[in-house]
């Protein structure tokens, strides 16, 4: 009857996002014709009043002044920095959008503030830890226990904003520059024009004191410097920034093809203990010709780091049908795949770095734990790393001492480790990710 009701409501789910994805192509055709009649016309009023879907793009009203906007945020007790370029705010808008990362639990407070209509004024805004349609390219725009960091240390602008402080300005502006923008002026030499004229050199220059930097403005120094402090994204987020990025010229550790023998780690989440389902999961790994290496329990102290340093700190907001919070990691499942199977192109679009299909084992696992729970009260309990290196990589971060007896055991895996360790040192310096994995 459960799996039946579950049927039942995810047809009527998926005809919700159907109706989602047509409402906002019917917003588009609005906002074009919009601009398109100027300033005459009669779809103003109309965009005015229509919701605004998540990720959509959020305007600031005509009717509305940017200091009434910043205003109606402090009535309504919303958590909330300008992430930069706030110096002439409120009295005169920047070039370009108004970047803010909000508080996850406020987001609801914003309802009401903004227009579907295009206005002067635009918006691009982020959560802390990356709910749906608040995020960067479907990723957290920093790790999730840095922004929050970034809005408990906020500060007051001249003008009454909430701003980061002057060290997080720097480091959060570092880290836009060095894995957003990739900014070109980051690879140049000083006396270079592109280099001279870059808004974001001179910015970076002006907090480099506040922030104890004293080094060159450049991409190896400024990445050398957020890795010492925290700030550098883990592996697994760090290549996906940059294959978005390729005009960086930085080309992370992927496989280009299949290999003869893989490795696997599955990530294991409180919500599995706490339903009493490892057994079914182990039991689910174990029907696939997977050697188990080993099955190393995460202890309370650690779970918190490891959460932080793997998947950029965002494991999966907890939106419908799964509800039911995962909660923190607890425990690895580290399994040898010496038959890899070919990966279809439909999920190799989804999926890029996947190379191996036993890697999607997970999907089949979070169905079967979830078959005798309804919908709302599943939960994302299993994860499963794209391919070897970042296997490796969480590996070195959970359990870093198995490292080298996997080595040992299977010295298939060596280069792809080197290569992974050479990534490590070629972005920020010396330091080598073993070394990245026991400091964080």
């Amino acid at each position: 009857m459960i799996k039946f009701t579950n049927q039942f409501i995810l047809i009527g789910y998926k005809g919700v996002r159907l109706f989602i994805r047509c409402y906002r192509l019917f917003l588009r055709v609005l906002r074009r014709l919009d601009l398109m009649l100027g300033k005459f016309s009669p779809l103003a009023p109309v965009l005015d009043r229509l919701p605004i879907p998540r990720g959509m793009g959020y305007f600031l009203p005509e009717k509305l002044s940017l200091a009434d906007f910043f205003g109606m945020l402090e009535q309504r007790n919303v958590r909330y920095v300008v992430l930069r370029w706030h110096e002439k705010l409120p009295e005169n808008p920047q070039d370009g959008d108004i970047d803010l990362l909000i508080h996850d639990d406020d987001v609801n407070l914003l309802q009401g503030l903004f227009t579907a209509r295009i206005t002067a004024v635009a918006f691009d805004i982020y959560t802390a830890s990356a709910q749906y349609g608040f995020t960067y390219k479907n990723l957290p725009y920093y790790p999730p226990h840095l922004a929050y960091e970034v809005l408990a240390k906020r500060q007051r602008s001249q003008a009454g904003i909430f701003v980061p402080s002057p060290r997080h300005y720097f480091l959060s502006l570092a880290y836009h520059t060095l894995y957003h923008k990739m900014d070109a002026a980051l690879f140049t030499e000083r006396n270079d024009p592109r280099h001279e004229n870059s808004k974001y050199v001179a910015k970076l220059k002006e907090l480099a004191a506040a922030a104890g930097f004293n080094g060159e403005i450049n991409f190896t120094a400024l990445d050398g410097f957020l890795f010492t402090n925290g700030w550098r994204p883990p592996f697994d987020t760090l290549r996906k920034l940059l294959a978005e990025n390729p005009q960086a010229g930085i080309e992370a550790p992927c496989l280009k093809q299949a290999i003869a023998t893989d490795l696997l780690v599955f990530v294991v989440r409180e919500a599995a203990a706490q339903r009493g389902q490892i057994e079914a999961i182990l039991e689910r790994i174990k029907r696939l010709p997977l050697e188990i290496f080993t099955v190393a329990e995460i202890g309370e102290a650690d779970r918190q780091l490891i959460k932080e340093s793997i998947r950029g700190g965002e494991w999966g907001s907890e939106d419908f049908p799964y509800n039911y919070p995962g909660g923190l990691p607890v425990m690895l499942i580290v399994a040898i795949d010496h038959a890899p199977a070919p990966v279809s192109e439909t999920y190799k679009k989804r999926y890029p770095f996947v190379n191996n299909a036993h890697t999607l084992l997970k999907h089949q696992i979070r169905q079967d734990l979830n078959d005798d729970k309804r919908c709302g009260h599943w939960a994302n309990a299993v994860h499963c790393s794209d391919d070897v290196y970042e296997a490796l990589d969480y590996l070195a971060i959970a359990c870093p001492a198995q490292v080298s007896e996997l080595l040992r055991k299977h010295p298939e895996f060596t280069p792809y480790w080197q290569a992974l360790q050479a990534f490590g040192g070629s972005v920020s310096g010396p330091e080598p990710v073993l070394a990245a994995s026991e400091l964080r």
